[in-house]
């Protein structure tokens, strides 16, 4: 069953630039609220994520669904990181939403390894609670998802 907010935004159908705004202003913010917020638990669980994301790009997976659900899941476990429940809960609906912007550019990526190294680097600023560094990790990762469309 859709939730009313996210069938409201699938009729609306937003424009790339549109979505791109609302990626921004939620990752930006998001990355503020784990440094500010995040612990050593939450930390493990982003680590983990990216973790099980990795074994399925070295594996060779080409299953574009496990593909975009390890990088769903990472995203997840970002917002959880942001210890924050409401942002949490929204960053989680904005996700499903994205959902198949996501998987269409996962089906256009030729390397996922491209993919890795940029969540790499957002994990890596994150775990040195690097703000200026998380800014340019997510601003790169944003960049790239644009490219592809």
């Amino acid at each position: 069953m859709f939730e009313p907010l996210l069938f409201n935004l699938i009729l609306i159908n937003a424009n790339s630039k549109e979505m791109l705004e609302l990626r921004s202003l939620m990752e930006f913010e998001i990355i503020r609220l784990i440094i500010k917020n995040a612990g050593q638990e939450e930390l493990d669980k982003l680590k983990e994520a990216f973790l099980r994301m990795e074994n399925l790009v070295k594996n060779g997976e080409k299953a574009i669904q496990l593909l975009v659900r390890g990088d769903i899941e990472f995203h997840l476990a970002m917002g959880y990181a942001t210890q924050n429940r409401l942002v949490e809960k929204i960053y989680k609906f904005i996700l499903e939403f994205f959902y198949p912007s996501i998987q269409k550019a996962k089906i256009k990526e030729a390397d996922s390894f491209i993919a890795l190294k940029l969540h790499k680097n957002i994990l890596d600023s994150l775990m040195s609670k690097d703000l200026e560094r998380s800014i340019a990790a997510v601003k790169e990762s944003i960049d790239h998802w644009n490219s592809l469309f």
